[in-house]
């Protein structure tokens, strides 16, 4: 395992270290569950590593991977709030800085009270000047609750623009959803595709 986590971190891996963390949890922790060694070893891992170091050099990419990692093993290990907490706290200067992907992953934070109370209009904010910074998955996030009235009044016309600029910008299951609504759903208008 030491060997995993030295590739991993030479690598930059985080699923590799990830897989690492599984592995020991797998082999070592007590049946109890007790996830303390395994949150400290994955804690050691991101911040010894490559995002770590960017991170602690103020790369916002670097904040931003860091605080997904901490998002994963809190969730996996259920010390869930605690980790995801000090995820919300890495990248909110890296969301006020530009960065959008940290942007959009400090909505989905919000908007599912990950480490941060629940906040549904703070998080389609974060939503919003994510997929305005061209985050495909902020795009199709949005236009989901646009289209199915998800904290928001619905509004077809804007979820259809949405969904399709999520599409445009690459993202596979904006796509998908937007080819499932045209064949499936009588909302959908011949003008969306316009």
């Amino acid at each position: 395992i030491p060997t995993i986590f030295y590739e991993a971190n030479t690598r930059g891996d985080q699923k590799l270290g990830a897989l690492a963390t599984r592995i020991y949890a797998a082999a070592y922790l007590p049946a109890d569950g007790n996830s303390y060694w395994i949150e400290k070893l994955s804690a050691g891992f991101v911040s010894a590593g490559p995002a770590g170091l960017a991170c602690a050099a103020n790369n916002p990419q670097g904040c931003t991977d860091m605080a997904s990692f901490y998002r994963m093993i809190g969730w996996n290990w259920g010390r869930a709030w605690r980790l995801s907490a000090k995820a919300a706290a890495l990248i909110r200067s890296p969301c006020n800085g530009g960065g959008m992907e940290a942007c959009f992953d400090l909505g989905e934070q919000y908007d599912q009270g990950q480490g941060v109370p629940t906040d549904a209009a703070h998080a389609m904010a974060l939503y919003e000047k994510a997929c305005d910074g061209r985050v495909a998955a902020a795009c199709q996030k949005l236009g989901d609750d646009y289209w199915y009235g998800i904290g928001v009044a619905a509004d077809k016309q804007k979820g259809a623009t949405l969904l399709k600029k999520g599409c445009t910008l690459g993202y596979q299951w904006a796509c998908q959803e937007v080819d499932f609504l045209r064949k499936g759903d009588s909302d959908w208008k011949p003008e969306f595709d316009q």
